[in-house]
């Protein structure tokens, strides 16, 4: 993949519809970055390679994890002004808008959609988002959400 010569992938998340994928990436000096790029697949359906990539979310700091919210957005877990790790709701092509922080977030999910989004925590809990907020559903070290 061109767009990823010289880099090392650090997360990435294939679209439901199976057509694109996020991919964080750093490259020698670890610097992150987030694209976002198409999947080609053959007549029968089988991936071949990934098309050209566009940069996405360019003022998220450090970005660590991605997963694809619904056909546009991406939720994504960056550093905030202060260092905190927060989720961002990325835009494909658009704006990053922070959500409700929580602490010590480790991993993102999404379900079906922006509002079935799941955090895990280092103290190993995962969060569901409530409303403007996160409610705790249990113990847990990762989430993984059927297509």
């Amino acid at each position: 993949v061109p767009w990823l010569e010289g880099r090392s992938v650090r997360a990435l998340d294939v679209s439901r519809d199976g057509a694109r994928i996020a991919v964080i990436s750093t490259d020698r000096a670890g610097v992150a970055r987030l694209d976002v790029g198409g999947i080609v697949r053959d007549p029968t359906g089988q991936p071949v390679r990934l098309a050209d990539s566009i940069v996405v979310g360019r003022g998220l700091r450090r970005p660590s994890d991605v997963a694809w919210g619904d056909r546009t957005s991406l939720v994504v877990l960056a550093n905030d002004d202060k260092g905190a790790v927060t989720p961002y709701e990325v835009v494909v092509g658009g704006s990053s808008t922070a959500l409700a922080a929580a602490p010590r977030i480790v991993g993102v999910a999404v379900g079906d959609g922006l509002r079935a989004v799941y955090l895990t925590t280092a103290a190993g809990q995962v969060l569901v988002r409530s409303g403007n907020g996160w409610r705790s559903v249990g113990p847990g070290r990762a989430v993984t959400v059927p297509q």
